[in-house]
């Protein structure tokens, strides 16, 4: 009787998974910005890939005789005080700014929602100290905090990086500690919760049931 239920009600299920991603899919084609940045992000990841194909020019190559020149047939945005051909140096410059962008949000949501699942989870002393770290972060604005931190890290990729990393770290910390209070407030999430073994698997497990079960106690 169980297993006929289950088989019964597995379709249901599935459509509606496929009804929720065709919905975000409509939502996402109807925002009128959406497209444009779309097309936007996947010039610059062409750019990125095929660089040494579309630059003109050899980016680090430096021409004196040749230095700030207007644009013109042969250096479509000029070049710099150095005879460097400006397209060629912002066709490169799409890789670094693709590996700056990704490490860094990467890092911060990793390192971020770590402490917002640790803060919601435990709570208590955990949770007042991860938040109050959070928010002695959200204090600095976010420029000045930027600055510091890669004034503090030094020259190089890495700066920014961290730079990025440190100022939305909090960000995705409060997102993800609120969530994980909205979902222990559920019924069935607050007995498993309850129930769980005092091993050292049980925190990753339920966080891992708690974060795959958000989206359908939320909409429950």
């Amino acid at each position: 009787m169980s297993s006929s239920l289950e088989q019964a009600a597995s379709p249901v299920l599935d459509t509606r998974r496929t009804g929720r991603s065709f919905v975000v899919l409509r939502r996402l084609l109807k925002a009128r910005m959406a497209p444009l940045g779309l097309v936007i992000c996947a010039l610059v990841m062409l750019c990125a890939i095929f660089a040494p194909l579309l630059a003109p020019y050899d980016p680090a190559k430096t021409d004196i005789l040749n230095a700030l020149q207007s644009p013109s047939r042969s250096h479509w945005l000029g070049t710099d005080d150095l005879g460097r051909d400006i397209l060629s140096r912002v066709i490169y410059g799409a890789r670094v700014s693709l590996l700056v962008g990704i490490v860094a949000v990467g890092a911060a949501l990793a390192i971020g929602t770590a402490i917002g699942i640790s803060a919601g989870y435990f709570g208590g002393r955990v949770d007042n100290v991860a938040m109050r770290l959070m928010d002695s972060i959200l204090a600095f604005p976010a420029l000045v905090l930027a600055i510091a931190v890669a004034t503090v890290v030094g020259a190089g990729i890495s700066a920014p990086i961290f730079a990025i990393a440190v100022v939305y770290i909090p960000t995705f910390a409060r997102v993800a500690r609120g969530q994980v209070l909205v979902t222990k407030s559920r019924s069935s999430c607050s007995r498993r919760i309850q129930l769980a073994p005092s091993t050292p698997g049980s925190w990753s497990a339920i966080s891992c049931r708690i974060l795959r079960r958000h989206s359908s106690c939320r909409r429950r």
